[in-house]
């Protein structure tokens, strides 16, 4: 596959994601989104998946770009991307917990929707705990974003 089929392939699967495709068309080849994103490989390898930062990745990812990017000509080059690191260190936890309470409230929604009339009755409240965590614990795994 080139590059450009694959380019057009990630803007199709993710053309509802406004920062995604502004991330991509703005971004896909600086500096900047290059550290952050070794920096997450390396300090969160699992940042793209649901369980961590999912479909919130793009956000996350320009918020620091536009925290940071205007302070590079301002600063020494390494001063300016310790600051980038302090930063993303800093602020990836409550972000990945805002990401996970909305995403929870999500996906119960989903499931609730999925399990229609099974839920009448049948279950213990006990047995609807187990069968949600199962759910949650599927859609945990899936990697949201091959950037």
């Amino acid at each position: 596959m080139n590059m450009e089929n694959f380019c057009n392939e990630m803007l199709d699967f993710q053309e509802g994601n406004e920062d995604f495709i502004r991330l991509f068309e703005n971004y896909l080849h600086s500096e900047i989104y290059l550290e952050i994103k070794e920096f997450l490989n390396i300090a969160h390898p699992n940042w793209r998946k649901n369980k961590e930062l999912g479909s919130w990745a793009p956000e996350y990812i320009l918020q620091i770009i536009d925290l940071w990017s205007d302070e590079e000509s301002e600063r020494p080059f390494c001063q300016w991307l310790t600051c980038i690191y302090q930063e993303l260190d800093a602020s990836y936890f409550n972000y990945k917990n805002d990401f996970q309470a909305t995403r929870r409230d999500e996906l119960r929604k989903i499931f609730e929707q999925e399990e229609g009339d099974n839920f009448n009755g049948i279950y213990t409240w006990a047995e609807y705990d187990k069968l949600f965590d199962d759910f949650v614990k599927k859609n945990d795994e899936e990697i949201v974003w091959s950037f």
